[in-house]
């Protein structure tokens, strides 16, 4: 299919469908936008994580995408844990890897680029209920070892609270997991 297609297909499917409603919606969207990603060799690292995270129901190690966007948020639960002080700084990086704020901003520029229609991105509740979706999408569907298998982040998977849990080959301060439910999904990247 060529790039001029996808494109029209997405611009129609949104125009029926935002927000979206079902899971499969979610789905789809990202296999779409995947697909146009590829064409153009168009890079996004966040879009492009959460489209593999979306299409597998287990993933083993980290792809160069999965472990740039998985390793600082890793860094600061570990910073975390190990020093309270920090740990507003962390809920900050939390907050935005759970809501996938990073990823609104992402969307907005690809939409942009390709002259798809921005209603997903520019308007609050259907970017909620997009993320709500595809965070179930993704719950219980783990990324193992998504640092690299020499790397103490054993797991890491979206909880269907919309949470995320990481999980630890060797604890880390005395945990072997950690789990992180944000109060508020944040609408933007700060």
């Amino acid at each position: 299919m060529s790039a001029p297609e996808i494109t029209d297909k997405l611009n129609s499917f949104l125009s029926r469908h935002t927000p979206l409603s079902e899971e499969s919606h979610a789905v789809y969207l990202m296999v779409e936008v995947r697909k146009l990603m590829d064409h153009f060799d168009y890079d996004a690292p966040l879009i492009r994580y959460y489209a593999d995270w979306t299409v597998h129901t287990e993933k083993e190690f980290g792809t160069v995408h999965i472990v740039a966007v998985t390793t600082p948020v890793y860094d600061a639960v570990v910073e975390g844990l190990q020093n309270p002080n920090h740990q507003h700084a962390t809920n900050s990086v939390l907050d935005s890897f759970c809501g996938i704020a990073v990823l609104r901003t992402q969307f907005s520029h690809f939409l942009t680029r390709f002259r798809i229609d921005l209603t997903l991105v520019e308007n609050d509740n259907a970017w909620r209920e997009f993320v709500r979706l595809l965070t179930a999408v993704i719950a219980d569907q783990p990324i193992i070892n998504p640092c690299g298998k020499h790397h103490n982040l054993a797991e890491l998977r979206f909880l269907p609270s919309g949470g995320v849990e990481f999980i630890f080959k060797q604890p880390v301060n005395s945990h072997s997991a950690f789990h992180y439910v944000p109060k508020l999904l944040p609408l933007s990247a700060p």
